[in-house]
């Protein structure tokens, strides 16, 4: 967009800009200027680009669109005889109606659109109820109610976490046509920084993305906040109350969740736990339970929201389970796997593959030979032997062996039994597995032996 620059400075001209935001470039203002004696009106611009560092705060202003612009930072400039140029990079941009905009953007609440929320949950915002006895009626008679579902909440730190359902039907189509979709919400106490927001949803986020084993999205966020609401902005119910809206908001990491494709309808059809399971203790629970392993998450996760090379995926795997291994109670039958006493490896794996519920019966194969299979290939692949990689075709089953434990381990933090009962989701998963390595020509007993 094409708008109007201020930096809120009283006396400062306003200047032209283009503001870009898509998941690229993430949230960019460019501002041309005229240098030199000529180019008092570019004064300010002129000092950004001396400085190398621009105002913390901007405000944008097009016909159509007033938005506040929020840990801005100099990042580039470019000077001509002519005309000249600086990039601004800011860390969030704000729709909203208010020209005045603060040094660090605060929210009481943050909504966020989640890929795979609705799927998982089952929540939602239509009811539809067939009469087939309807009086004076040719045929059954459907009706049709709409109303925004409240799902489980729960506490993370200092906010108050909850899902519902959020509904809208499109302008200009038919009433019949609803959309319908879930909806996660961070409220505090007061007005704390978005990034605290964020990182409470992000927690959730990659939750549901180990749940299916695609990555989810984000598709929007709103925040409320006293300050952006506009002047004439007041509750009818009271009054005096204070005065708060929904503004749409990107953030610079999540301009990139925005910008990718939507999923495809198979995406979300075989979660790893039924929500059922989880619920708010569950989700709770995960909270925690993801933040004292933030290492094995980020790794996992990270490998949903990229497509890695065959030998990156074991690699990564692997660094999680060792990650998440180490945390893990010891166990009975992790003797045979230590060296000199000391867990290895192969005792991180092991504790893992238990905790994920496999079993001799999973692939005919005991546990601990599944556990040595695993690190052999993380060491043959990670440890220059030989010039060339092992073989990509066991390479990759093996890794999906082992990442299939990770996902199940880690999503097992969110039952509130401690260990997923409904395994329905895991055997299709397992199936898969064991399909992939028959199409490549491999034998997994051979393989894991």
């Amino acid at each position: 967009m094409a708008g109007l620059v201020a930096d809120q400075t009283e006396g400062t001209p306003w200047l032209s800009g283009e503001l870009t935001i898509d998941g690229i470039e993430g949230i960019l203002l460019e501002v041309p200027f005229v240098h030199g004696p000529d180019g008092e009106q570019f004064e300010a611009a002129q000092r950004w680009f001396r400085d190398k560092s621009g105002p913390p705060h901007l405000a944008f202003q097009t016909p159509g669109h007033s938005v506040g612009l929020y840990g801005c930072q100099y990042t580039w400039g470019s000077f001509g005889t002519a005309a000249s140029v600086v990039r601004v990079h800011a860390e969030a941009a704000v729709l909203r109606a208010s020209q005045e905009v603060a040094e660090r953007l605060r929210a009481i609440g943050v909504t966020s659109l989640l890929d795979g929320l609705q799927e998982w949950t089952r929540l939602t915002s239509v009811t539809v109820r067939v009469d087939a006895d309807a009086p004076h009626s040719t045929g059954p008679r459907a009706s049709i109610q709409v109303a925004s579902t409240l799902g489980p909440s729960w506490r993370d730190e200092a906010l108050e976490m909850s899902i519902s359902t959020r509904w809208l039907i499109p302008q200009g189509r038919s009433p019949f046509l609803v959309h319908d979709d879930a909806a996660l919400r961070s409220v505090a106490a007061h007005p704390i920084p978005v990034d605290e927001h964020l990182d409470a949803h992000r927690t959730i986020r990659n939750l549901v993305s180990l749940v299916f084993g695609t990555a989810a999205h984000y598709r929007g966020h709103e925040l409320t906040h006293p300050d952006f609401a506009p002047p004439s902005f007041a509750p009818p119910e009271d009054p005096d109350a204070p005065r708060a809206y929904a503004a749409e908001f990107f953030h610079h990491t999540t301009v990139a969740d925005e910008a990718a494709p939507q999923p495809g309808s198979h995406a979300f059809l075989n979660p790893i736990i039924p929500f059922e399971e989880v619920g708010a203790a569950g989700l709770e629970a995960w909270t925690a339970a993801s933040r004292r392993n933030p290492r094995a998450v980020a790794l996992a996760v990270g490998l949903l929201r990229r497509r890695p090379a065959i030998e990156d995926l074991l690699v990564n795997t692997c660094m999680a389970i060792e990650a998440l291994g180490r945390s893990l109670t010891e166990l009975e039958g992790e003797v045979q796997t230590l060296n000199r006493g000391k867990p290895t490896f192969t005792t991180y794996a092991f504790r893992c593959l238990d905790r994920a519920g496999f079993t001799p019966d999973t692939f005919g194969i005991p546990v601990q030979r599944i556990a040595r299979a695993i690190s052999r290939r993380y060491a043959d692949t990670k440890h220059p032997n030989t010039s060339e990689l092992p073989d990509s075709r066991a390479t990759l089953v093996v890794a999906e062996i082992a990442f299939l434990a990770l996902r199940i381990c880690l999503v097992a933090f969110a039952s509130v039994t401690e260990s997923i009962t409904d395994r329905r989701g895991i055997d299709l998963d397992i199936t898969g597995v064991v399909r992939r390595a028959s199409e490549l020509g491999m034998d997994l007993e051979h393989l894991l032996g």
